[in-house]
């Protein structure tokens, strides 16, 4: 990173407009403008008076700790993706605990911070009390992103975490006001890119089918929700499931296996309301099935397959979830717990299928 670019980093980062720092060296905006496109470089007199002005060591203007200290955040988000991956949220908000100590102008480390607190709030591991604390906590550190950093990825990012923490608290008026100042669904990255690449790029089919596999996966998330009616809801799983099926094929869907599981989950519990156990407890077995096929799916980089997906690929050490629990128990405790399949306690097939979780 050259001096112009850090001098760039260090004034976004505190949210510093050109003119104020060239009024404060007493130099034209025209001069700090080429430092920051490396077209000239500033006046070896002006490098301490840039430093104190950041309240930074000179030496960070000449780079000599920052990769120091961006390999040390690497080492955090290293850390992070680990423990993300097993569920493990209480050591997750702890781990960036202490990076936002570490580095608290850092808003990238501030970002995640407020993340896994929010996390922490739907959570297995955090009881009431505390996810109430941590709310809150994460609510202070998302306005404080937003005051002072002009990232646009990460306000943005910032942005749609503060709205899940204010509808936790019950504040939807700061929750649907924070919304609305959040970009257009048409204007996602995921969207634009598939606009941005030209046709004779082979990213550019990629990006169409990670855009497809978002818009199906967020279709198929609101659509099995959007009614209390479990004939209406019965009727829009099976052809969900279909849907999928045809465009993945139900034994290879990766990911996705995740989103058909609760799709069989909901049929059960929509075929329990009609009293239909048969059809309930059919669900609830390709239910485990899906979740069976989940677990199974081996370590590293995996492309899905079929004539529309066959340039995405998938990799469970990058996902993260908010339980330590493996799939199958979480499953198992779902059924378990909920009222809505006391009607099949004392089926037979129903408590073989109970037992066989052991």
């Amino acid at each position: 990173m050259t001096i112009g670019e850090k001098i760039k980093k260090l004034r976004r980062e505190q949210g510093i407009t050109q003119e104020k720092l060239a009024d404060y060296l007493n130099i034209s905006y025209q001069a700090v403008s080429k430092w920051e496109n490396n077209t000239a470089l500033p006046d070896i007199s002006l490098v301490v008076p840039i430093s104190n002005f950041f309240g930074v060591a000179t030496d960070v203007l000449f780079d000599l700790e920052d990769k120091s200290d961006e390999e040390d955040i690497a080492e955090y988000e290293k850390k992070s993706r680990e423990l993300a991956n097993k569920g493990k949220i209480r050591d997750l908000v702890e781990l960036w605990r202490e990076a936002a100590g570490k580095y608290p102008k850092n808003y990238h480390c501030l970002y995640l911070l407020a993340s896994s607190l929010n996390l922490s709030i739907i959570s297995t591991g955090f009881d009431k009390e505390e996810s109430d604390k941590n709310a809150k906590e994460g609510i202070a550190i998302c306005k404080r992103i937003l005051e002072d950093c002009t990232d646009d990825e990460i306000r943005a990012n910032t942005r749609h975490q503060l709205v899940f923490m204010y509808n936790y608290i019950g504040d939807e008026e700061n929750a649907v006001e924070c919304a609305e100042k959040g970009a257009s669904i048409y204007t996602s990255r995921e969207n634009m890119l598939v606009h941005a690449y030209r046709k004779d790029n082979p990213k550019k089919r990629e990006a169409r089918e990670k855009s497809a596999l978002h818009d199906i996966y967020s279709f198929t998330w609101y659509i099995s929700s959007l009614t209390d009616d479990p004939a209406a809801a019965v009727n829009a799983g099976e052809i969900l499931i279909e849907l999928w099926d045809t465009l993945l094929g139900l034994e290879n869907l990766l990911y996705q296996h995740y989103m058909v599981y609760n799709l069989y989950l909901h049929l059960a519990r929509s075929y329990c309301l009609l009293g239909d156990k048969a059809a309930a407890i059919d669900r609830l077995k390709k239910a485990k099935h899906q979740v069976e096929l989940y677990e199974s799916i081996p370590e590293g980089e995996h492309h899905y397959s079929g004539p529309f997906f066959s340039s995405c690929i998938f990799d469970k050490s990058k996902t993260a979830k908010n339980y330590e629990d493996s799939e199958i128990e979480l499953f198992s405790n779902q059924i378990k717990k909920s009222k809505d399949f006391d009607i099949l306690r004392d089926e037979k097939e129903y408590i073989e299928l109970m037992a066989s979780f052991n």
